[in-house]
């Protein structure tokens, strides 16, 4: 074969593929176009007002933005920019579905939390155990604030108290340190100021591992913190706790999930249910020991729940704001943080509403009017699945962004160290002249 017709073979086989690969590239942005075409008219069609905060037109034109730049983004990349989009819809229960392919991208073995004075490791593997305590200055070199700037784009602008409880958890997320570029390879450079104050670097590697099989050890395990809630602590131990303080006749009742053993009959998996703490034996306990008239005050805890069926709540309430005993001031003390979630906001808004219970702790993540009872489809082409609310909850006047606390107490890092509870500490008046208030 003379040396012409080898390069006419070879221009021929360079056009066709870059035939192949414009082909590709225009089919592609033609199912991302249908895609989204069918985004905006399903949501239209099962969201009560999908654009409330939003205007169509504006939605649009994130997603014709998406659009010019598909043929830079691979598939990941575009979804994030479509759950980024779907943010600015400015509701929290419409969004993309994105847990399965962060869970792919794997995660770091850190667990972290806001506090009043910063974001800290609260829990690690036993590998990474000398972190725990350490506060977060920077990852990758990006200082934590533009960090918590780019995490709180995928979370709806309209609950900014909402968005401190996602930021500490996407905080461990591989993924999104790839997404906004804090990672390289499968490691990520991690500046921290550790407990007793000096600087440190650590590298840190992603695991591909789940967190149940990896196991972590936590700082409220080590100082066996009595009420803390470990962010990803079997949900299902810790669905309904209680203490009874008989010295002071303090009554600690945290109610960290709107669910139970009965529910999840009813509209989860009716076998697992099994497994699922019963909500009946845990409201006659509670109604057993607030009647029996040696409970002088109720904390009833919220700060760990972030939802799902209110109804249960609800008659729990009722039959609180029934007893008389604790129908004066000061007597029941309501609990609530950026963690208080959907349902619980509305168990939250029926203790004001049935009671003259004070509230503690910071703003809830939900507002009290919102949409709700979620479902969920998926886009034809790319397979992206979308949640989206189906009705409205209106529960007050106006449109409060939170569920505000009477006396605002955020924890510090040293309560948790120290084993102590600042609410609790309150509410025995320990700290009844120190504001408490975040940064």
């Amino acid at each position: 074969m003379t040396k012409r017709l080898l390069a006419l073979l070879a221009r021929g086989i360079l056009l066709l593929l870059l035939f192949n690969t414009s082909t590709y590239a225009s089919e592609r942005r033609d199912a991302y176009e249908a895609d989204f075409a069918f985004l905006v008219e399903t949501l239209k069609a099962r969201h009560p007002n999908p654009f409330f905060h939003m205007p169509e037109p504006a939605f649009r034109a994130e997603l014709d933005a998406i659009l010019e730049a598909v043929d830079t983004l691979d598939d990941f990349d575009a979804m994030m920019r479509l759950r980024i989009a779907m943010a600015t819809l400015g509701d929290s229960h419409t969004s993309v579905g994105f847990y399965d392919q962060l869970d792919e991208r794997g995660h770091f073995p850190l667990s972290f939390q806001w506090f009043e004075d910063g974001m800290y490791i609260i829990g690690a593997t036993p590998a990474h155990e000398d972190l725990l305590g350490a506060r977060l200055v920077a990852v990758g070199g990006k200082p934590l604030e533009m960090i918590d700037r780019e995490m709180r784009s995928l979370v709806p602008a309209s609950e900014p108290y909402f968005a401190y409880n996602r930021v500490s958890w996407l905080m461990g997320r591989a993924g999104l340190h790839q997404f906004f570029g804090t990672m390289a390879g499968d490691s990520a450079v991690f500046t921290l100021v550790m407990p007793d104050g000096t600087a440190a670097e650590k590298t840190v590697k992603a695991d591909h591992e789940g967190y149940e099989e990896t196991g972590f050890v936590y700082l409220s395990d080590r100082v066996g913190h009595p009420t803390w809630i470990n962010p990803r602590e079997d949900r299902l131990s810790v669905m309904f706790r209680d203490i009874f303080y008989e010295e002071d006749g303090l009554y600690l009742v945290q109610y960290n999930s709107c669910w139970g053993r009965e529910l999840e009959t009813r509209f989860g998996d009716a076998e697992a249910a099994a497994s699922y703490p019963a909500f009946a034996d845990f409201r006659e306990k509670i109604l057993a020991r607030l009647r029996s008239g040696e409970v002088e005050t109720l904390v009833f805890d919220l700060r760990a729940n972030g939802g799902g069926s209110s109804p249960q709540g609800t008659r729990l309430i009722e039959e609180i704001a029934a007893i008389e005993k604790l129908q004066p001031v000061g007597r029941i003390y309501v609990a609530v943080s950026e963690a208080t979630f959907s349902s619980a906001v509305i168990n939250a808004m029926d203790f004001k509403e049935k009671t003259a219970a004070i509230f503690l702790g910071t703003p809830s993540g939900g507002r009290p009017n919102h949409y709700g009872e979620v479902r969920v489809f998926t886009l034809p082409n790319s397979n992206i699945e979308i949640a989206h609310s189906t009705n409205y909850f209106a529960h007050v006047d106006g449109d409060p962004a939170a569920v505000f606390p009477d006396v605002t107490i955020q924890a510090r890092m040293a309560d948790l160290m120290e084993g102590r509870d600042a609410v609790l500490d309150y509410v025995r008046g320990g700290h009844k002249d120190t504001p408490r208030t975040r940064h």
